[in-house]
């Protein structure tokens, strides 16, 4: 693109975080990984015991979305 962009940085948080994910709306253990970058922010739930990514969000200029992994 012509227009000059910002980098994402992404950080890992320091310990695991629970996130209730699944139709039974469980507790999982999830590193969060944060990225930014400009207006944006991205957020990206990895299961701690397998690495597996269960939830993607994501939020620019008032939007958002989000997209969760089926079981």
């Amino acid at each position: 693109p012509e227009e000059k962009r910002e980098a994402f940085v992404a950080t890992v948080g320091d310990h695991p975080e629970p996130l209730a994910w699944g139709r039974d709306r469980a507790e999982v253990t999830c590193w969060v990984i944060e990225y930014r970058g400009g207006d944006a922010r991205v957020r990206t739930w990895v299961r701690a015991d397998d690495g597996r990514v269960l939830r993607q969000e994501a939020t620019r200029e008032g939007e958002s979305i989000a997209l969760e992994r089926d079981e």
